[in-house]
This record gives C-alpha cells, sequence and structure tokens, in this order.
C-alpha cells in the first residue's frame, strides 16, 4: 500500500508550540496535507500520554487511529476530496545534552515504540534520570548512546532515529555539539541506528557525499509545530501498513517498499549557510574560511551552516550518487506558493481562504502540488498562474535567498519581470532586493539590521582554557614528586615533625594529601595499614581513595582513609565491646527526644525539641555526659539532663548511637590506654587530617590521642574556610597547633589552580573588607580569565530563579531552536564546552533549593538537589531500611512502628504502640521483645493481637530465611518487589541508587549492616553526585570541597547572607563571611551573585537589601544586570512559559 508518512512531530505539551497542537487538529490537518500515518510525538510527557491513551484506538499492528466519536466530529471539518483514513505511531523526540570526551554534546533523538505498554516502561526509566513533565521534549542529561541502550532494553522492536543531523546547535553530526560520525556518538550500538532524519536544511544529495551514511535509510519530517506545518517534509512508503511495515521498510532501505522523501528546498532551512543573525550576515562556507570563522562586522564566531558542515565531513564529491540512495523531490508548500502568486503573507486571509478553495475542489496539498497535472490547474481561475507556479516548484526554476542562523529562507518563483508580463500587468512589490537574489563566494551579503540589541556582558572574555586547572594533568609516571609545585614538594616531602599547612581554596589540599600518602609508601616504605587520613565527608574520602588508586601500583593496599566518624564506627565495632550497634540518623534522634520530652513536664514549654537536641548534641562535642551539664539549679536546665540521661537509655537498650556518640566513645577508647595490642585501627604510625580548621572538641580530643604515642602527625586546613561553628567547630584548634605541637613547622600554599583571579580577587575584598587588622592568607591563580563577576538583581524569588535559569541556558548555548531563534544565547557560551553538570546553583536555606529546584525543573532543566529529604528518607525507601533493620537485629522501636504496617499480621496503630510501651518499660530492644513474644504471651496484649503479632514474626522469620546469603543489593532489591509499596519503580530506582553510592563510597567492603549505618553518616555534600549531567543544587555548607566552572550564589541579601535568626542571641558575622567567601571560591571561571528586592519571609512580603558583603567588593570586579526575566518578558512574553 502507498501511503505519505510525517513521523516527527510535537504536541502542545512542547514548547513554543501552537495551542491547538492536538491528536484532533493533527488528524484535520493530516487528511488536508494527504498524509496517511502521523508519529504521535512527546508520548513521553504525562498529559499527552493520558491523552494518547484516552484518545486512540488499536488499529493496524503497531499503529493506533482517533476513537470513533472523536472521528467523527473531525470528518466534518475536512473537504470531502481531502478524507482519507489516517493512523498514529508511537513517537517522541528527546533533547540530550552530555559531556563526552571533553566537550558538551546536544543532539535530538526520535524515538518510536510499537505500543502503550512499551511506551510505559521507557517514561518510567527515563522518569528516574530527569524531568519529563516540564516540556514534551524533555531535556535529560543523558548520553544519546544510553538512551538508544535504554529503547532497545524496553523492546527489541523500538527503534531511534538521530533527528536533523546537520543542524548546528542540537544534532548528531552538528558543528556546534555533535559528532563527526554516527559511530562517534552511538559507540558499541551504532549498527542499531539504521536510519537518519536529514532535517530541512539538508536533502538527499548534501547526504550522499559522506560515505559513512550509506547503509542508513535516509528519511525527512516536518519536526511541526502546529498543525499547518505538518507535511512540509515527509517519506514515501509502499509497504504494509503497521508499525512493523514501516519500521522494516526504513531497516532494510528495501528500494520497492520506502519510496523515498518530500523535501523542503534545504535552503529554505533556517540553518543552511553560514551567518549571524545579530549583524544582517548571511554568507557561503567559501567565504567563512577567507574571514577565519568570525564575522566580519562584530569579530564573533559565526554560526556554521549545515552546508558548511557537509563540506567539513564529505569525502565525495558534489554530485555523487550512492547506488542505493532513495529518489526524492523537492516541493514547496502550498501556502507559501499562494502567498508568493498573491505577494501577501502566507497567514493572511487571502491566501487562507484560497487554499481552502483548492482543497476543496482538487483534494489534498500532496495530490495538488506532485498528482494533479499543472494544465488542470492552469484552467483554475481562482489563482492566476498557479499552474505555472506549480510546474516551476517540481522542475526547480525558482530563486531562494538561503536560510542562515535561525532565520528562514525566501522563496522567490517569479521575478518581478516576469510576472508584469505574465500577467500584463505593473508588480507591486518585488521579491527580494536585487543585489540580494544570489549569494556569491566573493561577497558576504549583509542585510540592514532594523533591530540593533544590546547585551548585557556579565563576563566579558576569558584566556587560555589550558591554565584552568592543574589538576587534569596526567598521573605521575616515575617519579611523584613531578607535578607538584615546591612549597607542595616541600610538604609531601617533610620528614621530622609535625606539619601544619595552610592551604587556601583551590591550592592543592587533596593532591598534597594523597601524594604525602603515596610518597610514605613508595619512598619511606611505610606499610599502608600504619597510615591514617580522617576527613569530613564520605565523598572526601572517596576522592582521597580513588587518587591513591592512580598513584599507587595495583597490587598495593591502600592505607585507612576514613571520615572520622566511620573511623570511630569501625574501631568501636573492633574494639568497642558492642559489635551490633547501629548509628541512627537526625530524623530518628529527634524522634527519641520528642518522645523523652513527653514523659518530662519539667521541660514542656521551656525548650522545643530542636533546643533540647542542640544542647545535647554540644554537651557531646565537649565529651559532657549528663552528668556533667552545668546545672544553675533551675528546673528547665535540671530538665535537660534528664531527658539527655534518659535519651542515652533508650539508645544503649537498642544497641543504638547518635552521630556525636561515635566520637565521644571512640575518645574514651583511645584515652582508656586498655587497647591491648597497638596494632590498627587504634594506632598509627602517621595520622593525616583534612580540613583541619572544622575539629570540634571532641574532634581535637581525638587527633590528639591518636597522635599521643608518637604518630607523625601531617594536617591540612585554611582558617578562612572555617565554616561548622554552628555543630561545635572551633578555628581555636588550628591556630594553637604551633602550641600544642611547639616542634611542628608550618608550610603556607598561595598559588590557586581553580579560579580566575577576578573570582580570587572579588573573595579577598570581602573577607578583608572590614576586618583591617585582619591577616587573611592571600592566594593567587594569574588565570586571567573574566574579567568581572556577576551581579543579578530582581524583583522576587521567583523572578530570581527564572534570572538564574535563563543565564544558564545562555551559558549553555540554549536548550532547543527557540532559544537559537530568539537569540537567547550568552556569547560566552563559546568559551568553553559547558554541560549542567558544570554549573552548581547555592543558596544559604534549605527553603531556598527547593524554590529553585522547582522553577528549573519546570524549565527542563535536570537538575540534582541535595539536600535532606530525598531518595534516601523517602517514606518508601524508610519502609524497606526498617525491614531490612529488623530482618539483620539491628531495628528499633521506631523500625518496628514503620515495618508492621507492611508486614503480615496487619497489627494496628494502638496494638503497635502498647507493644513498644511495654517494651521501653522494662528496658528491653525490640529484638527481645519479639523473641519474647515468639516463644511467650507478653503481659497486657490481647489473644487476637497475640496472634497477630506472632503472625508477624513468622513473616519475618520467613523472609530472614529466604535472604539469608542473599547480597545487600539483592537483599534491599527482593524486599521492594516482596511488599509491593506504592510507586513500586521510583522506591526500587531510589534503593538501587543507595545501594551503588554506599559501595562506591567506601573501599573496606563493610557488610550490610555497617554500609546502612553509614546512610545516617551522610551529610548534604555526600548526596552530590558527580556522574549525572544534571545542573547542582547545594546549600553554601554543602558546597564546601567541590569545584565548578560556573556557580550561582543566590539569596545574597542582608539578613539571609549574612544568616541573622531572630531566635538566636548572638549571630556570628565573620563566620557567615567565611562561608560567603567559600562560595564565591567554589567558581572557577565563572561567577555570578543574584539577590532580588522582594522576598515572602515566614509568609510575608518583605523588602530586602543587598548583602552588605557585596559593597565590600570593588565596582570594577562587579558587572551588574537587571534580572534578564524582565528583559526577555518584555520582549517575548511567550518565552515565559519556559519558566
Amino acid at each position: 500500500m502507498k501511503f505519505v508518512a510525517d513521523l516527527h512531530v510535537h504536541s502542545r505539551f512542547s514548547r513554543a508550540t501552537a495551542r491547538n497542537l492536538d491528536l484532533e487538529h493533527l488528524y484535520i490537518s493530516a487528511q488536508r496535507k494527504g498524509i496517511s500515518v502521523v508519529g504521535t510525538g512527546d508520548f513521553t510527557h504525562p498529559g499527552w500520554f493520558e491523552e494518547l491513551s484516552e484518545k486512540l484506538e488499536p488499529a493496524e499492528p503497531g499503529l493506533f487511529r482517533l476513537s470513533d466519536e472523536l472521528t467523527r466530529s473531525c470528518d466534518e471539518q475536512v473537504p470531502e476530496a481531502c478524507r482519507r483514513a489516517v493512523r498514529f505511531l508511537l513517537s517522541t523526540e528527546i533533547s540530550n545534552i552530555y559531556k563526552k570526551e571533553e566537550r558538551t554534546r546536544k543532539n535530538h533523538n526520535l524515538v518510536f515504540l510499537p505500543d502503550l505498554k512499551s511506551v510505559q516502561r521507557f517514561n518510567a526509566a527515563l522518569d528516574s534520570i530527569g524531568n519529563l513533565h516540564s516540556d514534551g521534549r524533555p531535556i535529560l542529561g543523558l548520553d544519546a548512546r544510553d538512551l538508544l541502550e535504554i529503547v532497545l532494553e524496553t523492546t527489541e522492536q523500538g527503534f531511534l532515529v538521530p533527528a536533523h543531523i546537520w543542524t548546528p546547535w542540537f544534532s548528531a553530526l552538528g558543528s556546534k555539539s555533535g559528532f563527526d560520525s554516527i559511530e562517534q556518538c552511538f559507540a558499541d550500538l551504532s549498527e542499531h541506528i539504521f536510519a537518519v532524519e536529514t532535517g530541512l536544511s539538508s536533502d538527499p544529495p548534501m547526504n550522499w557525499r559522506i560515505s559513512t551514511l550509506d547503509g542508513r535509510t535516509l528519511i525527512s519530517n516536518s519536526d511541526a509545530h502546529s498543525p499547518q506545518k505538518l507535511g512540509r517534509e515527509a517519506n514515501l512508503f509502499d509497504s504494509d501498513l503497521s508499525y512493523h511495515g514501516i519500521q522494516s521498510a526504513l531497516k532494510t532501505g528495501d528500494p520497492k517498499r520506502f519510496l523515498g522523501t518530500i523535501e523542503f528546498y534545504p535552503e529554505e532551512g533556517k540553518y543552511h549557510l553560514d551567518g549571524h543573525r545579530k549583524c544582517g550576515l548571511r554568507i557561503h562556507p567559501r567565504e567563512t574560511k577567507k574571514h577565519s570563522g568570525t564575522c566580519p562586522v562584530c569579530g564573533r564566531q559565526l554560526t556554521l551552516g549545515v552546508l558548511h558542515r557537509v563540506e567539513q565531513l564529505a569525502d565525495r564529491a558534489e554530485g555523487h550518487r550512492p547506488p542505493k540512495a532513495h529518489p526524492y523531490v523537492h516541493l514547496i508548500p502550498l501556502v507559501e506558493v499562494l502567498s508568493d502568486l498573491f505577494r501577501v503573507g502566507p497567514g493572511t486571509k487571502k491566501v487562507v481562504t484560497a487554499y481552502n478553495q483548492l482543497l476543496e475542489k482538487f483534494g489534498s496539498e500532496d495530490f495538488i502540488l506532485r498528482g494533479i497535472e499543472s494544465e488542470l490547474l492552469d484552467k483554475y481561475d481562482g489563482v492566476p498562474l498557479l499552474g505555472e507556479a506549480v510546474r516551476r516548484v517540481r522542475e526547480k526554476r525558482i530563486t531562494i535567498l538561503p536560510g542562515y542562523d535561525g532565520e528562514f529562507g525566501r522563496v522567490c518563483i517569479f521575478e518581478p519581470q516576469e510576472r508584469k508580463k505574465l500577467l500584463g500587468q505593473q508588480a507591486l512589490f518585488s521579491c527580494v532586493p536585487a543585489a540580494s537574489q544570489q549569494i556569491t563566494d566573493s561577497d558576504a551579503t549583509r542585510q540592514k539590521n532594523t533591530k540593533k540589541q544590546q547585551t548585557v556582558d556579565l563576563a566579558g572574555t576569558t584566556g587560555p582554557q589550558s591554565q584552568l586547572s592543574e589538576f587534569t594533568a596526567k598521573t605521575f609516571n616515575g617519579s611523584l614528586l613531578e607535578s607538584l609545585n615546591a612549597e607542595q614538594r616541600r610538604a609531601v616531602t617533610h620528614t621530622r615533625g609535625p606539619l601544619i599547612i595552610i592551604a587556601g581554596p583551590g591550592t592543592g589540599k587533596t593532591r598534597t594529601l594523597t601524594h604525602r600518602i603515596a610518597y610514605l609508601i613508595a619512598h619511606r616504605d611505610i606499610e599502608p595499614s600504619r597510615i591514617l587520613a580522617v576527613t569530613f565527608t564520605q565523598k572526601a574520602a572517596l576522592e582521597m581513595r580513588e587518587r591513591l588508586h592512580a598513584l599507587l601500583d595495583d597490587s598495593q593496599p591502600l592505607p585507612v582513609v576514613a571520615t572520622f566518624h566511620s573511623y570511630c564506627m569501625q574501631m568501636l565495632k573492633a574494639r568497642g565491646g558492642d559489635p551490633v550497634f547501629r548509628v541512627i540518623d537526625d530524623k530518628e534522634r529527634m524522634e527519641w527526644i520528642r518522645r523523652v520530652m513527653d514523659q518530662n513536664d519539667s521541660i514542656k514549654g521551656n525548650f522545643s525539641a530542636a533546643q533540647i537536641a542542640d544542647h545535647i548534641a554540644t554537651a557531646k562535642q565537649h565529651l559532657q555526659t549528663d552528668d556533667e551539664l552545668p546545672v544553675d539549679g533551675r528546673p528547665a536546665v535540671a530538665g535537660v539532663a534528664a531527658v539527655y540521661r534518659r535519651y542515652q537509655q533508650l539508645l544503649s537498650i537498642q544497641h543504638l548511637l547518635d552521630y556525636e556518640d561515635l566520637i565521644i566513645k571512640g575518645v574514651r577508647l583511645l584515652e582508656s590506654g586498655n587497647q591491648g595490642d597497638r596494632k590498627p585501627p587504634a594506632f598509627f604510625d602517621h595520622v593525616l587530617v583534612d580540613e583541619y580548621q572544622d575539629l570540634n572538641f571532641g574532634q581535637y580530643r581525638l587527633v590528639k590521642a591518636l597522635a599521643a604515642d608518637g604518630a607523625e602527625l601531617f594536617v591540612i586546613g585554611d582558617p578562612d574556610q572555617a565554616i561548622y561553628g554552628f555543630r561545635g567547630a572551633d578555628i581555636r584548634f588550628f591556630n594553637s597547633f604551633l602550641q600544642d605541637y611547639p616542634e611542628a613547622t608550618e608550610i603556607r600554599f598561595d598559588t590557586n589552580y581553580r579560579s580566575c583571579q577576578a573570582i580570587l580577587d572579588a573573595s579577598r575584598q570581602m573577607m578583608t573588607a572590614r576586618c583591617a587588622t585582619r591577616d587573611s592568607h592571600r592566594i593567587y591563580s594569574g588565570i586571567m580569565g573574566v574579567p568581572t563577576i556577576g551581579i543579578i538583581e530582581s524583583s522576587t524569588e521567583k523572578a530570581e530563579a527564572v534570572a538564574v535559569g535563563k543565564s544558564i541556558e545562555q551559558l549553555l548555548g540554549g536548550f532547543g531552536f527557540v532559544s537559537m531563534d530568539f537569540g537567547q544565547v550568552d556569547e560566552r557560551s563559546d568559551i568553553k564546552a559547558l554541560g549542567f553538570a558544570d554549573v552548581a546553583v547555592l543558596f544559604r536555606t534549605a527553603r531556598q533549593g527547593e524554590k529553585l529546584a522547582e522553577t528549573l525543573a519546570a524549565a527542563g532543566i535536570p537538575c540534582q538537589l541535595t539536600t535532606a529529604g530525598k531518595s534516601g528518607r523517602d517514606s518508601g525507601v524508610q519502609t524497606i531500611l526498617s525491614v531490612f533493620r529488623l530482618l539483620e537485629g539491628v531495628g528499633s522501636y521506631l523500625d518496628f512502628e514503620v515495618a508492621a504496617t507492611c508486614l503480615p499480621g496487619d497489627l494496628q496503630s494502638r496494638e503497635i504502640k502498647q507493644l513498644t510501651r511495654w517494651g521501653i518499660d522494662h528496658d528491653y530492644s525490640i529484638h527481645q521483645v519479639l523473641e519474647f513474644a515468639r516463644r511467650l504471651p507478653l503481659p497486657g496484649l490481647g489473644k487476637n493481637s497475640q496472634r497477630k503479632l506472632f503472625e508477624m514474626i513468622r513473616g519475618l522469620e520467613a523472609l530472614r530465611n529466604e535472604f539469608a546469603k542473599s547480597s545487600l543489593h539483592d537483599k534491599l532489591e527482593s524486599l521492594v518487589r516482596k511488599l509491593r509499596l506504592p510507586e513500586f519503580d521510583d522506591v526500587a530506582t531510589a534503593i538501587g541508587d543507595l545501594v551503588a553510592d554506599l559501595q562506591s563510597a567506601d573501599g573496606s567492603k563493610p557488610d550490610p549492616v555497617d554500609m546502612i549505618s553509614r546512610v545516617s553518616l551522610q551529610i548534604d555534600t555526600d548526596r552530590y553526585n558527580s556522574r549525572v549531567e544534571k545542573v547542582t543544587l547545594l546549600t553554601m555548607h554543602a558546597a564546601k570541597g567541590l569545584e565548578f566552572p560556573v556557580v550561582f550564589v543566590t539569596g545574597c541579601e542582608d539578613d539571609l547572607i549574612p544568616l541573622r535568626l531572630p531566635q538566636k542571641e548572638e549571630n556570628n558575622v565573620d563566620e557567615e563571611r567565611r562561608l560567603f567567601y567559600v562560595a564565591m571560591t567554589r567558581a572557577k571561571e565563572l561567577l555570578f551573585l543574584t539577590y532580588c528586592r522582594k522576598r515572602i519571609i515566614f509568609g510575608h512580603a518583605e523588602a530586602r537589601r543587598p548583602s552588605p558583603f557585596l559593597v565590600d567588593i570593588e565596582s570594577r570586579l562587579k558587572s551588574f544586570d537587571k534580572s534578564s526575566s524582565r528583559r526577555y518578558q518584555k520582549k517575548r512574553p511567550e518565552q515565559l512559559r519556559l519558566f
């Protein structure tokens, strides 16, 4: 069966599409255009998928038709001569933006699936990767090769076609962010790419010049963003009308079944020639080479068009036709033909009326342009010269002013003199300016630029990127010292006595620490087991282990590298006398404190649970027990000690420890002198401490205990980055190091390998402006990059988030053709290939992060919010972990209360509370209670309750026996299936990610219980995943130790930065200044500081002032911009739909 198919369209859920782009209007337009098969487009969008499920019915295998009721209603709006059967094929387009081979890649890919169930599975897989809700064509930080793998794993019948492969910005072979071949893009899965879409700006002859495309079927589609654009390019088939028939014809390229394509004239495409639309310049590729790829008007980079890119990759001469090439035909849409004939716009009433009359009289647009004899059109009086116009289009006797840099080309069918001669009257308007009718190699045609636009440049220009990071250098061959600077080398080779290093941001702290360890092992023959390196985050420990793997022989064991808390946990497990304890997280800690407070009348009304928790944590950080708390005779103060005492009792009977208990017990164990043999994990010959400025009293005592018996102490830190006073850190311990260890040596690092000098200058000015007597450590990079930092002012918090999103879109070179066409691309996007993972957005409070994440996600920007409360604390994940802990014998009463709701027995809330109260009153752990209940009835529990409890216990035992030999991952995964929780797929994905993170974060391969304990030890920094291609949203505290090419610090307003809390008697402005310094120095290349004039604070709109810290930075280092969201609103109001 012969039919026309347009397989690449969109829905109204995609950006910059018509409101009437729904199934009904696609059905109507397909008949009017003469198309039999239409791609649905956008099946990844939940709203559109719901419509597809409701409005479509199965037709031929793998194809769908509109429901009978909708069909009857729509057919009434179609001329009788155009009516035909229309089928829909499930399709979508994915925008892949990711980093590969040190370049940012942006390509669009079409995905085709045979049924709605496959679509559901595919969507579920993508939903765990990115946001499918914000755009019908979702933006994913996913390698195109990996997308293809997901398609193939979803169903063997699925297939992927790279979309418009030549467009500069968003395609597999595009000049701006593409590859040089399909094989480079899809790697080992390239054989599954059997078709490619040529796009509007290229035609088959241009593609025939590329030999690597041989064997792949060239298809063409409209990429319609409105029903009227349907069919402007399409495909011709003579095959079975089915999904398999279409797929097979494309896969085999059988010329009897795939008959070729209907093509736009490529010159009409908006990226055909090179050019620079802001300067009104279009230019031929040969002329571009003479200008070295820059605009001769303004000097900026030209947008290289499809023709230029083809010339670059072509390995055949123009005019070559491969043996198996398919036919094609060039056509111009009928409304453009009529527009040229009438000398009016294609959307005018005159053109629309004539178009409808032609369809009524002759049939579909495809029939008029390709099928009907032109002589019949000559006889039609309604449109003079129509027959001659159609003949000229078919015979390619037309003139085209080619498209460039996002501007469509313009077609001229009749020259003015011809028209005058043929019609016998004077033409009112010429088609195009006489001097601009053709592009020559020798002349670059510059159009009059009637809209002169100015762009506020927040950054300026940068220097060579090779200067930006010393840390990309190759790992060492030969001496470990080759790539170190003089001060780093001096530190690494230090031989006698303790050493303290003052190292500012980006000066190579981790590099120096890891090289010191490698030097001790390789050059001083120290056994790795005799070396301990401690830091504050699991992520920092993981990075140190990874670097040590690269520096040492593969066969060489690694030293102990751990956080303070994980080291203490290891030591207590080995030597603490209670090997089955578990560490609780803040959520559990707060719940136990609340329960204790509910039983203590003296404390009620005087303190909140959070205040009590802070009191207890502070006491533990100072190694104080409940008996050692200062008491002044007031009942409320005595009540704090009572809560502390009972809280510790509850933890003790359940074999639980909180975060601070690890340190206090670790110190007591080390200081007790009863460790027996002198081996790790208690004793080491070398102790290295990272971020020494962040030690609290307990950690300070821990380090002193570790170094008390002659261990060589090596510490590194920066007093300017001391930001954890709120959790007990005291900078005095850093400053007193030389008094504590009089024989110690001090070394300072002053060379920064991270940031442009402007960022360092601005951050230092902020640090020292209000501290005239302060000796702040100055660092230098000499990287002459961007000369200023950007200051962005917005009207509201929402506008601030929009401005950040717009800036990200500009810096990354835009996310779609809308960005390109409306000039929403920052010229700085050419500085370096930036990806989503290169951008961080920092904020002071968690609430800010939630608002920012919401706005960016709505704009389709993939982002990861690393504050607590994500998957690890999701109710479904928490339920799985609670059941797991009960199975492993380390559960608490809280775990029992959660698990009982999903285990056999159906215990009610009243019964659960009764059992918990009985166990706690008798100082039993939950496991002792369950063991008791397994053998004997519990006092006070009714028979029916006893029966249900026993049923639950048997269910637990059955699960324990079933999973006895399973790995952690298999246990958790099986629990997800067994318990059948709501949102199964989301919970399963979160559990898988959690296990993967835990396994990668630890080099010692602890047992499952230890690994789950590590969930409680995670802080926000540990939740940052550097492997995903997403914008990172972090609190300023969590950003410590990380770096990004582009950083936005939001909320730079007084009372927020510095944060002033009304309930606190004293706010530490100096520490807030250091925190802002940390935030600023996370940036490598571009830094933006944003604030708004009005913000909602505790439900009330408050006027805001810029942070006083901004005033401390000289004007010469700042570039100001009023919120770009407001600027875009005036120019392009429709674009606010992106946000």
